[in-house]
Parts: structure tokens; C-alpha cells; sequence
């Protein structure tokens, strides 16, 4: 008697559409955490190798994005401008806070989401892909929002029969 496991990799469409997007928002917030890391110390990549910290820095920053993507997922790629805002404003301050905290547990709560707007600030072409990237991930989600509201449609039976 065999027994057969399930599938993992059964995927729909837009179930690897939300694994992308969360695979190309994690990177990006690790890009983002790496330039915050070379801002606040330069000769941390150019004169000598990232530390242990600097580099889970890098890491946090990527954890928090990707994070900040899983748990704002259900309102990301929604019908409208105002989805489009939340996505922009929703995923930018949880990935702060979750980076912020995990990269130092008390003052980075508090400082993560302002180094975040600080860099952005300081780096306009950077904003800009920012907002692109995130922009990316609101239209790709769009087609896995879709598809969940689809799963909760009221069947319309005919009278015919």
C-alpha cells in the first residue's frame, strides 16, 4: 500500500503570481536595507565587508517586507486609488516596523519605519522604484484577488431544466 503526498507545488496562476511578488518585494527591501546600511556607515561596503550585524540588517529588512506583503495581502490589489494608496502606505510602514524590529528589538520599532522615509527622502530615484515596485505587486495581486472573490460568488442556477 502506498500512500501518496500531497502536492506543494500544485499552484494556480495567481497563487505564483503572490510567491513572486513576494519573492521581488523581499529583495527589494533587502536592497533598500543595504543602501540604509551603506548610508549610515559607507565604508561598510566599499572600504571593508559588511559585519555580522550590518548584514542581518540586510536580512531584517528583507524578512520585514516580505512579511509586511503576507499580512496586508488580503487588502493589497483590490478595485480603485485607494487600494493602490494602502498598498504604497501599508506595506512601507509594516515593513519599517518589522525590519525596525527585528534589526534592534526596542528602538528599532520605533526608528525602522522613519529610516525608511528618511532613505526614500534621500533618494529620489530610489522612491520612485519604490513606488514602482509596489505598484507591480498591486497589479499582480490584483488577478489573486480575483480569483479568492471568485471562490465566494453567489451560484446563479437557471430556471431551464
Amino acid at each position: 500500500m502506498r500512500v501518496r503526498m500531497p502536492q506543494l507545488m500544485a499552484w494556480t496562476r495567481s497563487e505564483r503570481r503572490l510567491a513572486l511578488a513576494m519573492a521581488v518585494v523581499g529583495l527589494f527591501g533587502g536592497l533598500v536595507a543595504l543602501l540604509l546600511v551603506v548610508r549610515l556607515d559607507p565604508a561598510a561596503f566599499f572600504e571593508r565587508g559588511l559585519l555580522l550585524y550590518e548584514s542581518w540588517v540586510v536580512v531584517s529588512g528583507a524578512i520585514g517586507t516580505t512579511v509586511a506583503l503576507y499580512v496586508t495581502r488580503h487588502r493589497i490589489g483590490r478595485r480603485g486609488v485607494f487600494s493602490a494608496i494602502l498598498t504604497l502606505v501599508g506595506v512601507s510602514v509594516l515593513a519599517g516596523l518589522i525590519g525596525g524590529t527585528l534589526a534592534m528589538p526596542v528602538y528599532g520599532t520605533m526608528f525602522g519605519p522613519f529610516l525608511l522615509v528618511v532613505t526614500l527622502a534621500g533618494s529620489p530615484l530610489l522612491a520612485l522604484l519604490w513606488c514602482v515596485n509596489l505598484g507591480a505587486v498591486h497589479v499582480l495581486l490584483s488577478d489573486w484577488q480575483n480569483e479568492r472573490d471568485s471562490s465566494f460568488a453567489p451560484v446563479v442556477r437557471s430556471e431551464a431544466g
